[in-house]
């Protein structure tokens, strides 16, 4: 349960879930090889928690590998040119991202991002569960 949820259990699973992020249109496909190997979601940031950032325009970023392709720095190339659509295409003025204190991984390709530290805070998972979060902003260079 690195992202918050465990892992699927039926191919109908994972259809239901695609269906859900397709629809939506805020999610990127990682393709490898032809095969689909994860995903980089764009979602709203809490407000409530960054009432500093009220004026500005950003959104919360988050992302999920398969196991099977995990070091191998997929996944910060992904991150990456999905921050660069997102401040060159979208003009947002920062991104927010957070892993949970636990998933190391995680932690790693928002490092590799150049996201700087926010705050640690709790998170609620949609399990019920909660679990400490790290979260991190990076704001649009060619803003400031």
């Amino acid at each position: 349960m690195m992202a918050g949820w465990p892992p699927h259990k039926s191919i109908e699973e994972s259809r239901k879930r695609l269906d859900r992020f397709i629809s939506n249109k805020k999610t990127f496909a990682l393709e490898y090889q032809g095969k689909v190997i994860g995903s980089c979601g764009l979602v709203d940031y809490n407000e409530e928690r960054y009432p500093e950032l009220a004026s500005l325009n950003g959104r919360e970023i988050g992302y999920v590998l398969s196991k099977d392709y995990w070091g191998r720095g997929l996944m910060p190339e992904a991150v990456k040119a999905v921050i660069q659509y997102l401040f060159e295409v979208e003009n947002l003025d920062f991104i927010i991202a957070g892993h949970f204190k636990r998933n190391a991984q995680s932690a790693r390709v928002i490092q590799k991002c150049g996201f700087a530290y926010i705050k640690t805070i709790p998170y609620e998972t949609q399990y019920g569960t909660i679990e400490t979060s790290v979260e991190h902003i990076l704001y649009n260079p060619h803003k400031t």
